[in-house]
C-alpha cells in the first residue's frame, strides 16, 4: 500500500518535519529556522577579540525563512548566559535568573542589549550576561 493510502486511513500526515537535535527545542534552529545575516559595509573588524564588537545599534539586516516564527523569534545574533539574576524595573526590560539562556537580537545602546527568553522580549543589561560563542 503506498504511503499516501496509509496516511489517509490512519489519519497521519505525510508531511516531513526535520529537527536539528544539536539545538534545544526552544531554539528556532531546532526546527530548521536559520538566520542569514548580511553585515553592514562599514563593519569594523579591528576588535575581533571582543565578541560584542559586531553588535551595532539596530543590528544588521537579517532574514529568517519562516515568517510565522512567533514573537521575539527571527533575528538571532547570538546566545548569552545570564551571570546574575535581573529583576525588570519596567515593561521594556526582560527579567531573568542566573544561568538562564537568552537569545540576543541586537545592541540597543551602550550597556543594553535587546533579546528574548521564551516568549518575552526586552532590554537586557550587557554586564549581566556572557556571550556564548556560536559554532
Amino acid at each position: 500500500m503506498p504511503l499516501d493510502d496509509k496516511s489517509k486511513d490512519s489519519g497521519l500526515s505525510s508531511e516531513v518535519i526535520t529537527r536539528d537535535f544539536a539545538y534545544p527545542p526552544e531554539d528556532p534552529r531546532y526546527e530548521g529556522k536559520y538566520v542569514e545575516v548580511y553585515p553592514e559595509d562599514d563593519t569594523d573588524d579591528s576588535n575581533e577579540s571582543d565578541p560584542w564588537a559586531a553588535f551595532e545599534s539596530g543590528g544588521p539586516t537579517a532574514n529568517i525563512d519562516d515568517e510565522d516564527s512567533g514573537p521575539g523569534v527571527g533575528t538571532i545574533l547570538g546566545m548569552a548566559r545570564a551571570l546574575y539574576d535581573f529583576e525588570a524595573e519596567n515593561p521594556t526590560e526582560l527579567g531573568f535568573s542566573e544561568n538562564d539562556m537568552l537569545y540576543i537580537t541586537y545592541k540597543q545602546c551602550d550597556g543594553w542589549l535587546v533579546g528574548y527568553k521564551d516568549d518575552q522580549v526586552g532590554l537586557i543589561p550587557e554586564n549581566y550576561v556572557q556571550l556564548l560563542n556560536q559554532r
